[in-house]
């Protein structure tokens, strides 16, 4: 592990390898990430956005390792608050979520038979009323 920064336009921007090969460039404090910065994983993943006391927290682009997008909010590490999904098979949902769950209002978007939900959502499944429309 070696984390080193320097000074840019009066703030401090380090830049952090770690012995599995990730590397995290952006501000640090009191050993955690904090702030601002982007972490790039040797499985592909990456995360762009803010942190706090090292975990993602606040606006923020994820891409995973299978080449899924997540672009929205984050609290304490989960995807929480407003975000849009962009799945691998082309399918995007864009609305709530709550505790790493698709949770409350949203839109998905399914690409295999173009027809849109829009509606409540909970635990990740869409409730009854639901309304589905054709693109």
């Amino acid at each position: 592990y070696f984390c080193g920064f320097e000074q840019v336009r009066g703030a401090k921007v380090h830049e952090c390898h770690w012995n599995n090969g990730n590397v995290y460039i952006g501000q640090y404090e009191d050993g955690m990430m904090q702030g601002f910065g982007t972490l790039i994983c040797t499985d592909g993943s990456s995360y762009t956005g803010t942190w706090k006391k090292g975990k993602f927290h606040g606006k923020a682009k994820r891409t995973f390792c299978n080449g899924e997008i997540y672009i929205g909010h984050y609290k304490d590490g989960m995807r929480h608050g407003h975000g849009t999904y962009y799945f691998k098979n082309n399918d995007v949902y864009e609305g709530e979520w709550m505790n790493n769950e698709i949770n409350g209002n949203g839109a998905f978007h399914k690409c295999n038979d173009a027809k849109v939900y829009r509606g409540k959502f909970s635990h990740s499944s869409k409730s009854t009323d639901a309304i589905t429309f054709q693109r």
